[in-house]
């Protein structure tokens, strides 16, 4: 809260004889803070990441029928293929399919028309005026296609699969060479890398891609990160080292995906879960390879609104925090309040009003 002056203050008597320990003793996250008391002000929408980067708009969605054969009358409308599957190796090459769909007329026979055409995907395929489909390349999935003409429609299925690698920054020069293709793992338990984080069957919202994949690399210095769902293969080259891992000592190897590679994996899996699996080798002992046990996650349906308040030891007070937020900010805290620590607080069932101790003797609300 940068500016008192724009909140409603409410000072009101109160006792709370643990105010001193909360200021003093609160349980501490890794950066210091609590977060057991976190709320969320909003439902989980049903539509992918807002944030999304917006695909061509070549026409997925054309409104107006052409007039060209807008006299023809037909008795039902069919779309040729009923169904489609565009599969991605390369990601900067899209994948094409062009539909057609055909008039039925009152003697029964077909004749193709110019339909008005639309997606329900268009995040991961886009469509034209002349039924012509393209790969997003964003994300993977399957799609329904419908075509409008003389008041009939009709529809067809289009499944989009990503299939394909991607060497990380940062990954030492051949890493992708240390994993033959068609090779199998070789077997040791004294050389398989083990999962630290995430927890399987974790389910992350499709806005949260900040998420710290860790794993012991037992001795490994060359790692192969494997994504499988049933629309999704994805492996991804990385030398496992970062930063936070670095910093900690504690020999634990990482992996962060930037928002491109997250939204290539949640954004294909909306209400599904990914198999995951390392592959770790070796530079001083090429030739063999050693795969973890796999780790299942999953994806909400869509971005998670709102924001989490909970009280901070690092800030003696409360600090608020949107689920994509790279770090929380201050909202209730003894900058705010002439010096005075923040303990308990609650929010309100709407979410639109906090009140906390302030002081020891003092229930603010704001």
């Amino acid at each position: 809260m940068a500016n008192l002056t724009r909140h409603r203050w409410l000072a009101v008597s109160l006792a709370c004889a643990l105010v001193q320990t909360h200021c003093s003793q609160g349980p501490a996250g890794p950066d210091g803070s609590t977060t057991e008391d976190g709320s969320s002000n909003g439902d989980v929408r049903n539509d992918l990441a807002s944030d999304q980067t917006a695909p061509e708009r070549d026409g997925t969605n054309i409104d107006a029928e052409p007039s060209a054969d807008a006299d023809l009358a037909i008795t039902a409308l069919t779309v040729t293929p009923a169904s489609a599957t565009l599969t991605i190796t390369d990601r900067m090459v899209r994948q094409r399919q062009r539909f057609v769909a055909m008039g039925r007329l009152a003697d029964g026979s077909t004749v193709p028309v110019s339909a008005a055409w639309s997606v329900d995907r268009p995040e991961v395929l886009t469509i034209d005026a002349m039924g012509e489909s393209v790969t997003t390349n964003n994300s993977a999935g399957d799609v329904v296609v419908t075509a409008r003409y003389g008041g009939q429609s009709a529809t067809a299925t289009v499944r989009v699969t990503l299939d394909f690698a991607i060497v990380l920054p940062g990954a030492p020069p051949g890493t992708e060479m240390a994993f033959a293709p068609g090779a199998m793992p070789t077997m040791d338990n004294a050389r398989t890398s083990t999962w630290v984080y995430p927890a399987n069957e974790t389910v992350f919202p499709q806005n949260l891609h900040r998420v710290l994949f860790q794993w012991r690399p037992a001795g490994n210095d060359r790692f192969r990160i494997n994504f499988e769902s049933d629309r999704l293969r994805l492996s991804l080259y990385a030398s496992g080292v970062h930063p936070t891992c670095t910093s900690a000592n504690n020999g634990v190897s990482c992996f962060e995906p930037e928002l491109d590679i997250w939204r290539l994996i949640a954004a294909s899996n909306p209400r599904a879960s990914v198999r995951i699996t390392i592959d770790s080798a070796r530079s001083s002992d090429p030739g063999r390879f050693y795969r973890s046990a796999p780790l299942s996650i999953g994806f909400s349906r869509g971005p998670v609104p709102g924001a989490i308040y909970y009280w901070s030891t690092t800030a003696e007070g409360v600090r608020r925090a949107t689920v994509e937020d790279a770090r929380p900010a201050n909202f209730l805290t003894p900058d705010e309040t002439d010096g005075r620590c923040v303990a308990c607080h609650t929010l309100s069932r709407r979410g639109n009003r906090l009140g906390a101790d302030v002081g020891g003797h003092n229930l603010w609300i704001v």
